[in-house]
């Protein structure tokens, strides 16, 4: 009995000391394999990854460092490209919907035939500028494709549905009105101004320095004269402005009326109403209603300067029984040879539609522009230049 306990009790220790031994056996050769990886892996150039059998170079991984750096360069790039696409239409005003895929997006449009030939070397100059690659490919008679790429990669992509050629309107010479915004804050601008024998109206700002002599110098030298009120933007668009003195949404209704109306005395010449941006303001009909209440009352037209897509200002004007119109073209740009183009759209438009708003501001090239381009395009396209009043209805 003693002798069967005495043997159970070895034979436990002899298992012990083999189990001790086993996993020795295998710590060491364990981290003998470790080193010889390591020594291996410093041989060959290798860096062990995750587990000790999965190896990438250094070579391999600083490639997909790059690869996921430029995916997000990529996604960056096809973003600021697609904000600058949406402007680009929306100034034009051409209307289009838009598909965010995978690494770029895709804008539909519809174009007239007889716009589709501005808008596309539009469309070039705008590429050439922003630094992108632009492509064409021809898929049908009436639908083309616009490809833009940066960087190799592809960034956007504008389907391009072309109506066909529509019929010209019967008016022998379709009328254009041009408006020049933020007129008052330079004398020598205005005196620029007041050397252009055609008819165009200045929008002077209420609270600008030299609002008094650019009223001056509207009468003296025949050009319409307008309110360029100032409205609300949207915080992305306004985030650096001064908003002191626009009409703002949150306002009270007496306060919006008060403000209206002690802008409109402060510019007594004015015959009309614009708005200076705008583009949250106008969205508000209930707010809007304020300020056409008062527009209505002093007998003035009003010209929506469709700030935004989401304006409700002219449709409600029209409801309200107040003469108005809507801009059709924003007609500045940087460069010279946009900026001409611009014109040439607008006047392309009036050609069609029988008449045409064009908004523009009294920056360097655009003043040149109209001083020394305008009246001979207007002869070209053979369109009557004339003032705001003669267009609203």
């Amino acid at each position: 009995m003693g002798r069967r306990k005495k043997k159970k009790n070895n034979d436990k220790i002899v298992l012990i000391i083999g189990s001790v031994i086993i996993l020795l056996a295998i710590i060491l050769i364990t981290a003998y394999l470790s080193k010889y990886d390591r020594e291996r892996a410093e041989k060959s150039g290798l860096k062990r990854v995750y587990t000790p059998y999965t190896f990438r170079s250094e070579k391999g991984k600083k490639e997909a460092n790059q690869t996921k750096k430029k995916k997000k360069n990529r996604k960056k790039i096809s973003k600021e490209v697609k904000v600058l696409i949406e402007d680009f239409l929306f100034l034009s005003n051409v209307s289009f919907s838009e598909e965010s895929l995978k690494n770029y997006t895709q804008f539909n449009i519809l174009l007239k035939e007889s716009e589709y030939p501005l808008i596309l070397e539009k469309m070039k100059v705008f590429s050439e500028r922003k630094g992108l690659i632009l492509k064409l490919k021809k898929f049908s008679e009436n639908k083309v494709v616009w490809y833009l790429f940066k960087n190799k990669y592809l960034v956007a992509e504008i389907v391009v549905k072309i109506q066909k050629l529509e019929k010209k309107t019967g008016v022998k010479y379709p009328k254009v009105s041009i408006i020049i915004d933020d007129i008052g804050n330079s004398k020598d601008i205005l005196k620029k101004l007041s050397k252009i024998k055609y008819k165009f109206a200045i929008s002077i700002l209420p609270n600008s320095p030299y609002r008094d002599f650019a009223s001056e110098i509207g009468k003296r030298f025949n050009k319409q004269i307008m309110l360029h009120l100032p409205m609300e933007p949207v915080k992305k668009n306004g985030n650096k402005m001064d908003l002191t003195g626009f009409l703002l949404v949150n306002m009270r209704d007496e306060v919006i009326r008060s403000f209206t109306e002690e802008y409109l005395d402060l510019v007594p010449e004015a015959v009309g109403v614009n708005n200076h941006t705008g583009s949250l303001f106008t969205q508000y009909r209930d707010k809007m209603r304020v300020v056409l209440s008062v527009i209505k009352e002093r007998d003035k037209f009003f010209v929506d300067s469709k700030t935004t897509a989401k304006t409700v200002a002219y449709e409600l004007a029209k409801k309200m029984g107040i003469k108005a119109g809507i801009r059709d073209v924003f007609l500045d740009s940087e460069n010279k040879k946009m900026t001409v183009l611009n014109f040439k759209h607008l006047f392309s438009i009036a050609q069609h539609k029988g008449e045409a708003i064009g908004i523009c501001h009294p920056n360097k090239t655009t003043v040149d522009v109209l001083r020394n381009k305008v009246s001979f395009l207007a002869k070209s396209y053979k369109v009557s230049l004339v003032f705001p009043s003669e267009i609203v209805k």
